[in-house]
């Protein structure tokens, strides 16, 4: 265990009071009312003097996206520049009618780590080819090809399945058996 002490504070969206968990690794803990006011969850770990290299920003990330990738809630992890969509650089001619392209300008947004709604989520009829194949690069992100099909699966009897079958191209140095 990474923590030596763990500690959750939660309010939840009914009108109940607010908790406050709190936890040393043995199985003994203690439940008591919090002040919180906001719905939510905060989540505190007292990390371990030999466990500091979770602190690091890129394997927290990294932890993050393997083990919730496809949570149905987003889940923010700091902050992120983009280039701002409604903003198109402007051509600028100087006197001597050089052209040059302002730089682009940036936005600050929300750093969404999920896919809180992957394709197998959606009906068929919802999604086109091009959604299949960003899914697909969203999956395989190493895989340069595109798969050669897919099958989106959606059973209800005898129980509830979903979900998208790819197909990859097999690669040349794979080859067919031949027997």
């Amino acid at each position: 265990m990474v923590a030596e002490k763990v500690e959750l504070i939660t309010k939840s969206h009914k009108d109940e009071p607010a908790a406050h968990w709190t936890c040393d690794g043995s199985p003994e803990f203690t439940l008591e009312a919090s002040d919180k006011t906001e719905r939510g969850t905060e989540i505190i770990l007292h990390i371990a003097e030999d466990s500091t290299e979770f602190l690091e920003e890129a394997r927290i990330g990294a932890l993050l996206s393997k083990y919730n990738k496809f949570m149905p809630v987003p889940i923010k992890f700091g902050t992120k520049e983009i280039n701002d969509p409604e903003h198109e650089p402007a051509t600028i001619t100087d006197k001597d009618g050089k052209e040059t392209k302002e730089p682009q300008k940036k936005i600050t947004v929300d750093n969404i780590i999920n896919n809180p709604n992957p394709a197998w989520t959606k009906q068929p009829a919802e999604l086109e080819d091009e959604n299949y194949k960003s899914f697909y690069r969203e999956l395989y992100p190493s895989q340069f090809e595109a798969p050669l099909f897919h099958i989106h699966l959606n059973v209800d009897y005898p129980f509830n399945l979903t979900g998208i079958l790819y197909f990859p191209k097999l690669s040349p140095r794979y080859g067919h058996a031949k027997g």
